[in-house]
Protein backbone atom coordinates (compact mmCIF):
# COMPACT_ATOMS: atom_id res chain seq x y z
CA UNK A 1 0.00 0.00 0.00
CA UNK A 2 3.02 2.76 -0.12
CA UNK A 3 3.04 4.42 -3.59
CA UNK A 4 4.86 6.03 -5.46
CA UNK A 5 8.12 5.29 -6.84
CA UNK A 6 9.51 8.72 -7.37
CA UNK A 7 8.95 10.77 -3.97
CA UNK A 8 8.45 9.53 -0.78
CA UNK A 9 6.18 6.42 0.25
CA UNK A 10 2.40 7.05 1.28
CA UNK A 11 -0.03 5.91 3.35
CA UNK A 12 -3.54 5.44 1.52
CA UNK A 13 -6.51 6.84 4.43
CA UNK A 14 -9.82 5.99 3.61
CA UNK A 15 -12.88 7.98 5.32
CA UNK A 16 -16.40 6.43 5.22
CA UNK A 17 -18.62 9.44 6.37
CA UNK A 18 -21.68 7.54 7.04
CA UNK A 19 -23.09 10.54 8.57
CA UNK A 20 -24.81 13.53 7.13
CA UNK A 21 -22.21 16.01 8.82
CA UNK A 22 -19.52 17.68 6.83
CA UNK A 23 -16.03 16.78 8.77
CA UNK A 24 -12.24 18.35 8.25
CA UNK A 25 -9.53 15.97 8.14
CA UNK A 26 -6.15 17.44 9.18
CA UNK A 27 -2.57 15.79 10.67
CA UNK A 28 -1.25 16.72 14.02
CA UNK A 29 -4.22 18.80 14.98
CA UNK A 30 -6.99 21.03 14.47
CA UNK A 31 -6.15 24.58 12.73
CA UNK A 32 -9.20 26.75 12.12
CA UNK A 33 -10.20 27.25 8.62
CA UNK A 34 -7.39 24.97 6.64
CA UNK A 35 -8.40 21.47 6.90
CA UNK A 36 -9.27 18.70 3.64
CA UNK A 37 -12.67 18.25 4.34
CA UNK A 38 -14.81 15.01 4.47
CA UNK A 39 -17.85 14.89 3.32
CA UNK A 40 -21.25 13.84 4.32
CA UNK A 41 -22.67 10.36 2.89
CA UNK A 42 -19.24 10.04 0.69
CA UNK A 43 -15.70 8.19 1.11
CA UNK A 44 -12.63 10.59 0.86
CA UNK A 45 -9.16 9.05 0.23
CA UNK A 46 -5.96 11.03 1.30
CA UNK A 47 -2.36 10.20 0.91
CA UNK A 48 -0.12 11.83 3.16
CA UNK A 49 3.57 11.22 3.04
CA UNK A 50 5.33 8.57 5.13
CA UNK A 51 9.11 9.63 4.75
CA UNK A 52 10.53 5.94 7.27
CA UNK A 53 6.94 4.11 7.54
CA UNK A 54 8.67 1.61 10.46
CA UNK A 55 8.79 5.54 12.50
CA UNK A 56 7.23 7.89 10.83
CA UNK A 57 3.74 8.65 12.92
CA UNK A 58 0.76 10.00 11.60
CA UNK A 59 -1.75 11.54 14.18
CA UNK A 60 -5.00 11.83 12.39
CA UNK A 61 -7.36 14.47 13.45
CA UNK A 62 -11.21 14.80 12.90
CA UNK A 63 -13.36 17.79 13.65
CA UNK A 64 -16.63 19.31 12.64
CA UNK A 65 -16.35 21.23 9.69
CA UNK A 66 -18.19 24.39 11.28
CA UNK A 67 -16.93 24.85 14.39
CA UNK A 68 -13.61 23.00 14.03
CA UNK A 69 -14.14 21.11 17.22
CA UNK A 70 -12.12 17.96 17.74
CA UNK A 71 -14.04 14.65 17.56
CA UNK A 72 -11.16 11.95 16.72
CA UNK A 73 -7.54 12.15 17.34
CA UNK A 74 -5.82 8.86 16.45
CA UNK A 75 -1.75 8.16 16.19
CA UNK A 76 0.12 5.11 14.58
CA UNK A 77 3.06 4.89 12.85
CA UNK A 78 2.78 4.18 8.76
CA UNK A 79 3.78 1.18 8.80
CA UNK A 80 0.41 0.21 11.29
CA UNK A 81 -1.83 2.47 9.47
CA UNK A 82 -0.81 0.25 6.63
CA UNK A 83 -1.02 -3.14 7.84
CA UNK A 84 -4.79 -1.86 9.69
CA UNK A 85 -5.84 -1.03 6.09
CA UNK A 86 -6.20 2.99 7.21
CA UNK A 87 -9.67 3.08 7.54
CA UNK A 88 -11.67 5.45 9.68
CA UNK A 89 -15.27 5.43 9.56
CA UNK A 90 -17.77 7.92 10.51
CA UNK A 91 -21.59 7.35 11.65
CA UNK A 92 -24.14 8.63 13.17
CA UNK A 93 -26.36 7.41 16.13
CA UNK A 94 -29.14 9.57 17.23
CA UNK A 95 -27.82 12.65 17.64
CA UNK A 96 -24.05 11.85 17.72
CA UNK A 97 -21.11 10.96 15.82
CA UNK A 98 -19.47 7.62 16.80
CA UNK A 99 -15.36 7.59 14.80
CA UNK A 100 -14.20 4.04 14.34
CA UNK A 101 -10.77 3.34 12.92
CA UNK A 102 -9.46 -0.17 11.64
CA UNK A 103 -6.30 -0.28 13.36
CA UNK A 104 -5.88 -2.91 16.48
CA UNK A 105 -7.76 -2.43 19.76
CA UNK A 106 -9.81 0.67 18.01
CA UNK A 107 -13.05 0.97 20.26
CA UNK A 108 -15.93 3.31 19.11
CA UNK A 109 -14.85 6.72 20.09
CA UNK A 110 -17.08 8.66 22.80
CA UNK A 111 -20.28 9.89 21.56
CA UNK A 112 -20.21 13.60 20.13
Amino acid sequence: MFAGCLGEPKVKLSFENKSDSDLCFNLTKVIPGLCDEVRAGATTVSRPDCKNPETTTLTIVLSVAEGRREIYSRTATCKEWVASGAKITIEKRGDELVITDSLPDATPSPSF
